[in-house]
């Protein structure tokens, strides 16, 4: 790897909430760093991008561009991409806009002569390896891949390589750091900006009641909306003012409170299924629940509901007993078919007598109606009004890392072979041999609508070459007593956080583990 990598200090977690300083309103994200007495904050800056693309590959493509300075900052921007649409080359572009941006802020002053650094942080790992790997080997061949072919956008890696050079010789060094999706959500926000119309995390139309909570305009994501402290008991919204003839922002802490939910569901719409609730109030509450769906059908949209019922709930419950007093609560999901519901189809229901647009009754009919009279008792008798906001997958980690914690850990495959030939080993206790000596036990609970096989209640062993234990192949197998029995071989080193989808049925002789 070459010299271009950002290697974080040992501050926290290494992650970008411990490594970078942000302040609401101001201009830019500065990094921080270890010293022999502590922790201090540079004048180097961190800036985040991103790219989305929809209907990638087709016609109907549309790319957007998102970079992403701090939370408030006047010098967040997104801009479409109306030239080849991919989502590929809408992440280099949002790198090259972020430089271009730089060069900008350096020409008009706004950027200090100390700042020396410059991190791009992204989840695009396709980005960072041709950037502080590949482009080494690209410009000795002359730009071409290992098949001896011109290396794909390459007029944009020239241009992302170029623009890295000039600052580089300007006195300013580029790094690249690779994130999990979930660290980059300012980035990605800004990125849908240019391709859909209304903001991605707010879903109402006008019709809409007063239930659907719509974030501030200067601050979209839950990372800049919400307060957290892993010393508090609740996450709090932050309310945003306009001061200075409104060049800057300032952010106070409201007595909103918001909590996150989320249901999980492993082999859902199968017999196998068992589904569990996640309610996160915040880092380190008490008030934090995981908690299995015990009754009714098991299925993940029960799931979510339940949370959110399981939630309010215990809202009341803490108002009953002194602990909590608020004005409103925000909801935050994850689930459209949950927001949604609540805050519009349901006027439309009630209206009906809880049937649906085709005359039937309303699916999960009683856990809404449930769900709609604690929220209307919170108004009526505590004073609290209900919000309910959507937000993607990737900012709501915590309430599913609660969710599939109650029903335990769950690893997905994607299989290459025919679903039927592994039917016979379901409920079976299975082993899943990873790279770097990992390896997961559980259950072979089923197979889920999509033919993806699930594993339950699962957990993480390791073993060590050193110890004398024989190189084990990759891949699924049957545990029998001390023998394992390989039912599906995975082809490359891959992790457990993403699908396994180069897995093959080839059984071979046991083998002792």
């Amino acid at each position: 790897m070459s010299n271009r990598v950002y290697h974080p200090p040992r501050i926290g977690n290494q992650t970008p909430r411990d490594i970078f300083h942000q302040n609401h309103g101001g201009k830019f994200t500065y990094l921080r760093k270890r010293l022999s007495v502590g922790v201090t904050t540079t004048s180097n800056i961190a800036i985040f991008v991103d790219g989305a693309c929809s209907n990638n590959g087709k016609s109907t493509a549309r790319a957007g561009m998102g970079v992403y300075f701090g939370p408030g900052s006047r010098n967040n921007f997104h801009q479409e991409l109306t030239h080849r649409p991919t989502s590929q080359r809408a992440e280099i572009r949002a790198a090259i806009l972020a430089l271009q941006k730089v060069k900008e802020l350096m020409r008009r002053g706004e950027l200090g002569a100390h700042t020396k650094t410059v991190v791009l942080v992204m989840d695009s790992l396709y980005v960072v390896n041709a950037m502080t790997d590949w482009v080494e080997r690209w410009r000795k061949n002359g730009w071409l891949d290992v098949n001896r072919r011109v290396v794909a956008n390459k007029t944009d890696f020239v241009e992302l390589d170029r623009l890295i050079d000039d600052l580089e010789n300007e006195g300013v060094y580029v790094k690249l750091w690779h994130v999990n999706r979930e660290h980059n959500t300012g980035a990605d926000a800004e990125a849908r900006k240019a391709i859909e119309p209304e903001p991605v995390y707010y879903v109402g139309t006008v019709n809409m009641g007063e239930r659907l909570y719509k974030p501030p305009e200067y601050s979209s994501v839950p990372e800049e909306v919400v307060w957290q402290s892993p010393h508090a008991d609740f996450s709090n919204i932050r309310c945003y003012e306009k001061w200075f003839y409104g060049y800057n922002l300032s952010a106070y802490r409201s007595t909103d409170i918001a909590i996150f939910i989320d249901g999980a569901c492993i082999a859902n719409g199968t017999t196998h299924a068992k589904a569990g609730m996640g309610i996160y109030f915040g880092p380190g509450s008490k008030h934090n629940i995981s908690e299995r769906l015990e009754y009714g059908p098991q299925t993940n949209q029960r799931a979510e509901l339940q949370a959110a019922i399981l939630a309010l709930k215990k809202v009341v419950s803490l108002i009953d007993n002194g602990w909590l007093s608020t004005q409103n609560v925000v909801v935050i999901s994850d689930s459209a078919y949950v927001v949604k519901s609540m805050t519009d189809w349901v006027y439309k229901w009630r209206e009906n007598g809880w049937k649906n647009y085709k005359g039937l009754e309303v699916t999960n009919r009683d856990d809404f109606e449930r769900l709609d009279d604690l929220i209307d008792d919170l108004e009526e008798y505590c004073g609290v009004g209900v919000k309910f906001w959507l937000v993607p997958r990737g900012m709501n980690q915590d309430a599913d890392e609660l969710a599939k914690s109650a029903i335990g850990r769950r690893v997905k495959l994607l299989l290459a072979v025919v679903m039927s030939s592994l039917q016979g080993y379901v409920d079976h206790r299975v082993l899943l041999v990873l790279q770097d000596g990992r390896a997961i036990v559980g259950v072979l609970a089923g197979f889920d609508q999509k033919s993806n096989v699930v594993l339950s209640d699962c957990k993480e062993r390791v073993y060590s070459m050193d110890d004398g234990v024989e190189e084990i192949p990759l891949g699924l197998y049957l545990v029998k007593g001390d023998m394992i029995i390989l039912i599906g071989e995975i082809d490359e080193a891959i992790d457990s956080s993403i699908d396994l989808s180069t897995i093959r049925a080839d059984p071979i002789p046991p083998i002792r583990y």
